[in-house]
């Protein structure tokens, strides 16, 4: 309750601004709205106002307003859950070694959840999701691939910490040696993209110019389009509702890449660089500020090694 006060300011404002009187959520008695607990309210049961039908609008931007933007309070909960998933993290790179399996570090780093107290960010068995070499990306736990020596390993994990959550990838080299110099252009040409994203992300700018900063940097490095949005809302859920970071592609997308990035929403930097050796993602979680973005989580400047 304390932190809905706090935005009931936000959702006035965007009432006012868009000349809405009141902001009406039903719901299904034992199957109840998401927005249903963020307003505090119980089980209902009755449909309501019959005859005002053709002034209804879409509570999307409020709903954007309750859940997106984040106060003080929330936002320090997010930096907690980074902190933990990155020293679940760290600890998961002793994991990462020629002969051992992705499944095995899959289950390594839920030990580490365990141990801690904690829960995914995401459906468990899919959180964290580790790729070896060049099997295919996707939401997907593992593969039951063997680590070799000269494998370029991928992890996409994050932790709920008491309601909020995290959102990080990082990239592996796994044995000894040079890194392959076309490893390297594939680490550099993501972290490229990620800090052209970066540079387009402030206040009023739209999603899918975000976005299009930095696919076309990835494109004109010789790679394939990414087949995915470049950032997305992170807070009370992993994807959580708000502006998309995303491409005009109004069939998956629908209007989400349309709308305006806002102060005070915490999204995900997360262009994809692939390549037949896998596929890099430097994903990392930042706060939207008046002036443009302040870093929670440490964004990855090389790349590591292990095993």
């Amino acid at each position: 309750m304390e932190f809905l006060r706090k935005k009931l300011k936000w959702i006035q404002q965007t009432m006012r601004e868009q000349g809405i009187d009141i902001w009406i959520t039903f719901t299904r008695e034992g199957n109840e709205d998401p927005l249903a607990q963020d307003l505090r309210f119980s089980d209902l049961t009755w449909r309501a106002m019959k005859g005002y039908s053709k002034r209804f609008v879409s509570g999307e931007d409020l709903a954007i307003a309750l859940r997106a933007r984040l106060v003080p309070e929330e936002v320090e909960l997010v930096k907690k859950a980074i902190v933990e998933c990155e020293k679940i993290y760290d600890g998961v790179e002793d994991a990462i070694r020629p002969g051992k399996r992705d499944k095995y570090v899959h289950e390594f780093a839920h030990k580490l959840v365990a141990e801690k107290g904690l829960s995914t960010a995401w459906a468990y068995d899919r959180c964290p999701s580790v790729n070896v070499a060049g099997n295919p990306m996707g939401h997907i736990g593992y593969h039951n691939a063997i680590i070799r020596n000269g494998d370029f390993v991928k992890l996409d994990f994050g932790v709920n910490y008491e309601g909020y959550c995290s959102d990080i990838q990082r990239v592996y080299f796994v044995g000894p040696g040079n890194i392959p110099n076309s490893v390297k252009r594939m680490f550099e040409t993501a972290r490229a993209a990620n800090d052209a994203a970066l540079a387009a992300l402030k206040p009023g700018t739209i999603g899918y110019q975000v976005d299009s900063a930095g696919r076309k940097l990835i494109v004109k490095k010789g790679y394939p389009e990414y087949k995915h949005a470049l950032g997305h809302v992170l807070g009370r859920s992993t994807h959580e509702i708000g502006p998309l970071l995303g491409p005009r592609w109004p069939n998956r997308y629908g209007k989400q890449v349309e709308k305006s990035v806002q102060k005070d929403m915490v999204f995900t930097i997360e262009p994809s660089v692939t390549s037949k050796l896998g596929t890099c993602n430097l994903e990392q979680d930042v706060l939207v500020t008046a002036g443009g973005y302040q870093q929670l989580s440490k964004p990855q400047e090389d790349i590591i090694r292990v095993g």
